[in-house]
């Protein structure tokens, strides 16, 4: 359920709990890169969340988001993802966190970013559309951070939690606002279900 955004090498087997966090990210990265198929739509409405996020907001938009799958059509998810996130000149929300921090695409928030990946040994695919800062591949990044490698041991949960305070907290909430916000069925529970996992996120963070 990756992105092909950024690439790094064959991951190692984690803790069933890094397992699960990676695989939320994975989510929020494919469902954010394309507008998911009848696999992955299937996939999802059939696939239960355990555990303590079983209850509360985090529960409730996987049930939303699953209730979307069940409901979709893949033909008009894909009218409705390039509505939202393509269009012609104005997308109605773009997920780049150039343009929630600075105001315009391909700022500083950018440069930062390309630095900070460098630095951890990523590096940008050629061929792909979206830059770096694009929130599917921040996902990805967060699941290869969690990850790690058959030669890269997972990151550090204080680098997890660096990349995440300096990339994505900041505007992660203004993106599922905007996105909650338009006149879009499936997407509207994509927007739901990215705002309670990472409010998650952030709560564990806050405990590390």
């Amino acid at each position: 359920m990756s992105t092909v955004q950024l690439q790094r090498v064959d991951i190692a087997a984690p803790a069933p709990e890094d397992l699960a966090r990676a695989d939320a990210w994975a989510l929020v990265a494919s469902l954010m890169f394309a507008a998911p198929g009848r696999e992955l739509l299937d996939a999802i409405a059939r696939t239960p969340l355990l555990g303590e996020d079983a209850q509360g907001e985090l529960g409730d938009a996987w049930r939303a988001l699953q209730s979307a799958c069940r409901d979709a059509d893949p033909e008009a998810l894909r009218q409705e993802f390039d509505d939202l996130f393509v269009g012609v000149g104005h997308p109605l929300v773009r997920p780049y966190a150039s343009y929630y921090l600075a105001g315009v695409l391909n700022e500083a928030p950018l440069a930062a970013l390309r630095d900070e990946l460098a630095g951890l040994g990523f590096g940008r695919r050629p061929a792909v559309g979206y830059t770096e800062d694009h929130i599917a591949a921040l996902a990805d990044v967060m699941r290869m951070l969690i990850l790690g490698s058959a030669e890269e041991a997972a990151a550090d949960v204080h680098v997890q939690r660096r990349f995440f305070e300096r990339f994505i907290r900041p505007w992660y909430l203004r993106l599922a606002q905007d996105m909650t916000a338009e006149p879009a069925d499936f997407y509207r529970a994509v927007g739901r279900f990215l705002k309670a996992f990472l409010d998650v996120e952030t709560t564990s963070f806050e405990m590390t």
